[in-house]
């Protein structure tokens, strides 16, 4: 099973602050942290033994799927934590990869360890075209403004408006229609992750050379989103990051 259910009980209803139910490794690191119920007696939450889905880059025209699912915990010892308006509790799950699949456990820790490359880059590339995204936008209010009469400062704007659109144009599709057979570095990077998230053994070479290509591919995309960007004073990558941890429930 990909879940595990946590039962608990409630002497009396909880009803002032807040109460919620958290998993961490045994780093400390919060994997999620869902709310729990609050009425009297005998309750019960499933929590997903999976990684929330990465980041992913967003277009104006569709999603990336491969990415909507997040990788299963790796093998160990995790803490569930009740915390009831201050007052927590604690117990302790243990994941174990079942002996069904067949994969050794030298294939199975390749697989991790590419699966969280793949999952670091999808957020990497989420972050660099959201900036890309945020800054093409607000060069183009700064065209739209009435007040703007300076002719060279309108095209040293539009350049930068034409240079951020082209570059977000190769990071994410962006022709309209439900198929348009439109793949750009988003798609191929959420179709790998997909491919080897969901296969518990040992990643092709195929795929780990793929992987390896990308990457090289989104650090150049970012080195030059920050070159595009650097003279217009535009919101900093952190608070970008920031910003869509947010939006997701992340920190």
């Amino acid at each position: 099973t990909e879940s595990a259910r946590v039962w608990y009980v409630l002497k009396d209803r909880h009803v002032r602050g807040s109460f919620t139910i958290t998993i961490k490794d045994s780093s400390g690191t919060v994997i999620r942290s869902i709310p729990g119920s609050s009425r009297k007696g005998l309750n019960s939450v499933e929590l997903a033994m999976r990684k929330p889905a990465p980041l992913t880059a967003s277009s104006e025209v569709g999603g990336a799927f491969g990415s909507l699912i997040g990788p299963l915990l790796a093998e160990g010892t995790y803490t569930v934590e009740l915390n009831k308006a201050g007052t927590i509790a604690t117990t302790t799950i243990r994941v174990v990869t079942d002996s069904i699949y067949g994969h050794s456990d030298a294939d199975r820790e390749v697989q991790q360890q590419l699966v969280a490359q793949l999952y670091s880059l999808n957020e990497d590339l989420a972050i660099t075209v959201a900036q890309v995204q945020a800054g093409r936008d607000e060069l183009l209010r700064r065209l739209a403004d009435s007040t703007l009469t300076d002719q060279a400062a309108k095209a040293r704007i539009k350049a930068g408006f034409d240079s951020l659109d082209a570059l977000n144009k190769e990071l994410v599709n962006t022709k309209i229609g439900l198929i348009t057979g439109e793949e750009q570095l988003r798609e191929r990077l959420s179709s790998l992750y997909g491919e080897v998230n969901g296969f518990l053994g040992r990643p092709t070479s195929s795929q780990q050379s793929l992987a390896s290509s990308l990457g090289a591919r989104v650090a150049s995309a970012t080195n030059r989103a920050q070159e595009l960007l650097s003279p217009w004073g535009l919101e900093s990558r952190r608070a970008v990051e920031d910003r869509l941890r947010k939006a997701r429930g992340r920190k």
